[in-house]
Parts: structure tokens; sequence; C-alpha cells
């Protein structure tokens, strides 16, 4: 099962090896696929998942360094589905950035993509009462454009319009940027209202001149706008979104 602009077919995928951890003893089979297996990311500290017959170990927990396999193999566990079915999955290798960003979007549009294809191919199999769904390859590039795919349509030959409103993207402030959002007319007009201004883009960005950014996004998010301040890689690494969540 071949998705989207994805022309490239994975062969069968083995088995992987045992796998040791740090303490000494066998955490079950590696899953592996056609570039190489699973990374051990966090020294051999892993859950195996009991299934009947598979015995797949799969990381309990991810680091910077974790791949778009690693990702796809802990949400499918996580939803208590057969983890035999991920050696049906081979993604070829990914270097970020894919796209011009600090998130590892690249990361993200192939593991995503690569989920909901093996999802389909389950359901395939199910039906048919195969043993193993199809084997699904995602390229890292190909599912990067698809994440863009708005840029590369037409609509009998036309470009569509822009998905912003009449005020919405980038503007300048006294200290940096803001991006406005303004898709929903709720947004538009809440903007223009907190503004004291017109729905006008030309009056938006003259107003926004006399604001700090932090201080736009903190009133926006007051009165449930959809506007925020740019960051730095180093102002993002110092915000509290930056800290993982307990669970």
């Amino acid at each position: 099962m071949r998705h989207g602009l994805d022309i490239l077919h994975a062969e069968s995928v083995a088995d992987g090896a045992e796998h040791k951890g740090s303490n000494g003893h066998t955490n079950g089979r590696m899953l592996s696929h056609a570039n190489g297996h699973m990374r051990d990311i966090i020294n051999g500290d892993y859950v195996k998942f009991k299934r009947p017959g598979n015995g797949i170990a799969v990381a309990s927990s991810f680091g910077a360094s974790s791949a778009p396999i690693d990702s796809v193999a802990r949400i499918w566990a996580g939803c208590g589905l057969d983890l035999q079915a991920l050696h049906s999955l081979n993604l070829a290798p990914i270097t970020e950035p894919v796209l011009p960003s600090s998130y590892k979007i690249g990361h993200l549009a192939q593991a995503s993509i690569a989920l909901s294809t093996l999802a389909a191919a389950t359901i395939q199999a199910t039906r048919l009462d195969a043993k193993t769904p199809n084997s699904v390859s995602v390229d890292p590039y190909h599912a990067a454009i698809e994440f863009k795919s708005e840029r590369f349509t037409k609509l009998d030959g036309v470009p569509p319009p822009s998905p912003w409103g009449p005020i919405g993207g980038l503007y300048k402030t006294k200290d940096g940027h803001v991006r406005v959002h303004d898709s929903f007319t709720n947004h538009r007009e809440g903007t223009a209202r907190l503004l004291g201004c017109a729905v006008d883009r030309a009056q938006v960005a003259e107003k926004l001149k006399s604001w700090y950014a932090i201080d736009f996004e903190e009133a926006s998010i007051k009165a449930e706008l959809c506007n925020f301040a740019l960051r730095s890689e180093t102002e993002w690494t110092a915000h509290p979104q930056v800290s993982p969540s307990p669970s």
C-alpha cells in the first residue's frame, strides 16, 4: 500500500534480533525495517508489550534523537494495536530539517502519514483475512510535500485563493513580530476590536507597532483570539511549554 506521492515499494520486513538492555536481560525482539532497526536511544530501557506471540519491545520514552519509526511504534502500541503489524512498515531515513523550521516537521509528516496508512492497511488485512498488512513505505520528502500540498493544488487549472483572511499574517511590533490568525470571523473582528481599529491590514500594522509582542499575545489569549508572538530558539527553550508535562 502506498500513500499519496510515495512511489517507493517496501520489501517485506524481517524480525529484529534479540535485544538486551543495560541490565543484561533480554527485552524481546526489536522491531527492524529495511533501513535498520529501531534505535536504542534510551540505554535499553524498554517496555515489553506482552501480547500473544509477538514479544516486540517498544521504547517507553523518547529523546531528541528519536526517529519517526520510534514515534509510530509508541503511538501504535499506546493504542493497543497488534505490534506485529509494525513489521510491515518501512520508513526511509530522514535528515532534518526537511522543511525550514525549528520543529521536526519532516518527522511529524512521515510518522503521521505512516500511522494512518498502516492503519488502513491493517483494516484491509482484517477484511481480507490476511495474516499481515501489505507493506507500507513513506518517503520523508514526499510526506513533507503533502504537508504543504495546498501550495501545489489547482482548481480548474487555477491556484485556490489564500486561506488567510484580510488581516492574517506576520506583523512587526515594538520588539519583534507577531502572527495574526484570522481565518474565522470572530478572530479577525476580535483582533480589530482589541487593537481599536478596522479590519484593515494597514491599520492593524500601524497599531501593532506600539505593542510588545508578548503583551499582544497575552492580551489576545485573554480575549480568546489566535494571535501569537514569534520567539527565538533561546526564548522557546526558556518557555514553560518546553518542560515535559507529567504523565
